[in-house]
């Protein structure tokens, strides 16, 4: 439950250009990524794809909307296995 907790605490909301990934699969939920950003403390840490929304607008083009968290959010879950992913943000 600590770990758990621990987890969930820890949330990054991360813009990423497209709806794809570099392997042209579409970004869903329960993906490990790796995300390398400094400024918010995070450097080369493991996080999971919680969320996501996909947008679209004139000035942006198309953006997805990622909500990361730890992957110890979910040891304690019903939800199932989290996924390993090679693309990096």
């Amino acid at each position: 439950e600590c770990g758990s907790r621990a987890g969930r605490s820890t949330r990054a909301n991360v813009r990423v250009a497209g709806w794809r990934q570099s392997s042209g699969a579409l970004w869903r939920p329960g993906l490990k990524v790796m995300v390398a950003a400094p400024a918010l403390y995070f450097d080369n840490a493991e996080l999971v794809v919680s969320s996501l929304r996909f947008t679209f607008s004139d000035g942006d083009g198309t953006v997805t909307e990622l909500e990361l968290t730890r992957p110890d959010a979910y040891l304690d879950s019903q939800a199932g296995e989290v996924e390993e992913d090679p693309d990096e943000l």
